[in-house]
């Protein structure tokens, strides 16, 4: 998932929690969020690394639990929606500025990454035909996922499916501005809320249609989520709502995440679509969210350590370039070079592959953002909001 920045220019007025006091966050920079996002893609790169020579499979709860990494992508859209309604309710609406100025910070961030991937993948590996690379080059791979109820395939050797949601946030990107620009604050709020029942409901016709892979990336189907983030942006500028959504915060977090929990370990499954986890996402990682944001609490304190700010600050890359070279590494480092150099042994190669493999993407996605994402997102000076 790509990154919104952290940045939040003029949120008034409002608390971060549990204080007493109200805090004016104008300017602020919050450093967990950072950690938040960080937890995300390591999940998510989790779900997939431990799925290397079918160790772990659908055998039992725990062997699910493990695979339930996935639910890492709710936690960017949740964040995604948070921070991006947050930069369009504090920017000033100046009619083209206010459009150019958040498109082309969006462009600089996501699409000489992206495209340039899509390059080395459609430039340097063999396509065997099938799906058109059209829904990738026009960010519509989840479109494409859900009309075929499958998995498109555009390339051998490397793995770009995980573009879904890209797919997903670059379209909500096209709507959104459009609707804080227009709406008031109330309609704004309307509109998310309607969100987090219309989407679980859509979701549920792919279900019900036997396309559960259409219920898990299919646009709208995701949008409860990023609605959800919306919600939070607006009541942090609203410090009775916050402090009301804070207090809530813990006791949903609990429920939430038993519920999420006990969905991927025995919910029936349809494909990659789990009934629980997308229903109660919003919930669970609004309330996550929440929680990192209290000053002294736990939770913000953990997600600001050193190392999860580390690695949420190169999240972009890290989630493109992992499952990009995922088929690679499993071919060559797991296959050819661990399973025979531990005699056969495939559960202790796939305990010396997890760290090899986290390593090596974090060492590509560090290089990335160093030497290519950092000096493109320096052009971001010439697009300010104020």
């Amino acid at each position: 998932m790509q990154p919104a920045r952290q940045q939040m220019p003029e949120a008034s007025h409002a608390t971060t929690g549990d204080a007493p006091q109200h805090h004016n966050l104008q300017g602020r920079h919050f450093t967990a969020l950072d950690g938040f996002r960080g937890m995300a893609v390591l999940m998510v790169m989790l779900s997939h690394f431990i799925k290397t020579g079918e160790v772990i499979g659908d055998q039992q709860p725990w062997h699910l639990l493990l695979r339930g990494g996935f639910v890492g992508v709710d936690m960017f859209f949740v964040l995604s929606g948070f921070l991006i309604t947050g930069i369009l309710l504090d920017s000033p609406k100046c009619g083209p500025r206010y459009f150019k100025t958040f498109y082309m910070r969006r462009f600089l961030r996501i699409f000489p990454l992206y495209y340039g991937v899509l390059a080395i993948a459609f430039g340097f590996f063999r396509h065997s035909g099938g799906d058109s690379p059209w829904w990738f080059v026009g960010f519509a791979s989840n479109l494409g996922d859900a009309y075929y109820g499958r998995w498109l395939h555009a390339t051998d050797g490397v793995s770009i499916a995980h573009f879904w949601s890209l797919a997903v946030e670059e379209q909500f990107y096209l709507i959104w501005p459009l609707l804080v620009y227009l709406l008031p604050t109330r309609r704004l709020v309307m509109v998310s809320l309607a969100l987090l029942v219309i989407a679980p409901l859509s979701g549920a016709i792919f279900f019900m249609a036997d396309n559960g892979l259409g219920s898990y990336v299919f646009t709208l189907n995701r949008f409860h989520t990023l609605g959800m983030g919306a919600l939070l942006a607006v009541a942090l500028r609203h410090p009775k709502y916050w402090q009301h959504c804070q207090t809530w915060a813990l006791p949903l977090a609990m429920l939430t995440g038993v519920l999420t929990t006990v969905g991927i370990m025995y919910a029936p499954r349809s494909g990659f679509f789990s009934a629980a986890p997308a229903l109660w996402a919003p919930y669970l990682w609004g309330s996550v969210l929440l929680l990192s944001l209290r000053p002294e609490g736990c939770l913000a304190r953990g997600f600001a350590s050193g190392w999860l700010v580390f690695i949420g600050r190169i999240s972009f890359g890290l989630y493109v370039y992992h499952s990009f070279f995922e088929i690679w590494a499993r071919q060559h480092i797991y296959e050819e070079w661990l399973v025979p150099a531990m005699a056969g042994g495939r559960a202790p190669a796939l305990l010396v592959f997890l760290p090899i493999a986290y390593g090596l993407s974090i060492t590509l996605a560090y290089l990335s953002w160093r030497l290519f994402e950092k000096p493109i997102l320096a052009f971001n000076r010439y697009f300010q909001y104020r």
